[in-house]
């Protein structure tokens, strides 16, 4: 085997609320508008033009309100025969006979027997406080990139759409590995003379896997290069696409980790930084 080939990475597929921090593999597109209906952006009236047709500025208008539409309430022909309906934020606007929605504290509402109307004291702009289908996101709109990182913020809009699946590049899968004698396992109670536990081991497992890597434990090593090969050949078998191994790269008799993997035709891209901690790196 050929350790030093490169790995390809797959793609798979992912349920939407599994998919925060994945990379995605293809861009995704709204098959839809979002909203899919104009609606009320507040509480108030939804108003047809035709009231407004010989009003005067500074003149009150009174109109009779049709029944009040909530969200999620079907609309009828009943409400068209009304040039006023009720309408709560969210609700769909009844036709497009209806050009502007005046808010609740912006009219006088009265009575007259069982019929409600209300006062107007002025002509709303076209369009005012309508939200507009497609206003958020468009039908056939790129809502997300190729290479995207989901991130929360990425599930309010896709959940909205309806996506509930996204397709992801697989999760890398990262090999860690921990070298030298003194090392003992991290649950060790009682350490011998010349023991340390391995806390770096524990601590690169934990932080990789919270950002999103499979990561792929192979414990501590001997300082001997045939088992230093032996782990990298056996990370590689099972699958790990990067290999990161700690201690034995620096100038000691026990520092093997060079030679290992020239022997496996491996390429050193660098060996020590002038960094501080961390001068020994290969």
């Amino acid at each position: 085997m050929d350790i030093a080939n490169k790995q390809s990475i797959d793609t798979e597929i992912v349920e939407l609320e599994n998919s925060v921090g994945r990379i995605l593999s293809e861009a995704v597109i709204s098959s839809e508008a979002s909203p899919p209906f104009d609606n009320s952006a507040m509480d108030g009236f939804a108003l047809q033009e035709s009231i407004f047709i010989n009003w005067r500025e500074g003149v009150e208008v009174t109109v009779s309100v049709g029944d009040c539409l909530a969200a999620g309430d079907r609309v009828s022909d009943k409400q068209n025969n009304y040039l006023a309906v009720e309408i709560m934020t969210g609700a769909a606007l009844p036709s497009d006979n209806f050009f502007a929605v005046v808010k609740i504290e912006d009219v006088k509402v009265v009575s007259d027997g069982d019929q409600k109307k209300i006062i107007l004291y002025s002509k709303p702009s076209y369009g005012e406080n309508i939200r507009r289908a497609g206003e958020d996101f468009k039908e056939g709109q790129i809502l997300l990139e190729a290479g995207t990182q989901i991130q929360h913020q990425h599930i309010l809009a896709l959940a909205t759409l309806g996506i509930s699946q996204l397709r992801v590049v697989r999760k890398i899968k990262i090999a860690v590995a921990s070298t030298g004698k003194e090392l003992v396992d991290c649950k060790t109670k009682k350490l011998q003379p010349g023991q340390i536990r391995n806390s770096t081991g524990l601590y690169l497992e934990s932080y990789l896997r919270d950002h999103f890597f499979s990561v792929l434990n192979m414990g501590i090593v001997a300082d001997q290069i045939e088992n230093y090969q032996n782990t990298l050949r056996q990370a590689f078998d099972e699958g790990a696409d990067l290999f990161i191994s700690t201690g034995a790269v620096s100038m000691g008799i026990y520092d093997f980790v060079r030679p290992a993997l020239e022997q496996l035709g491996a390429d050193i891209h660098f060996h020590k930084c002038a960094i501080r901690p961390g001068k020994p790196i290969l």
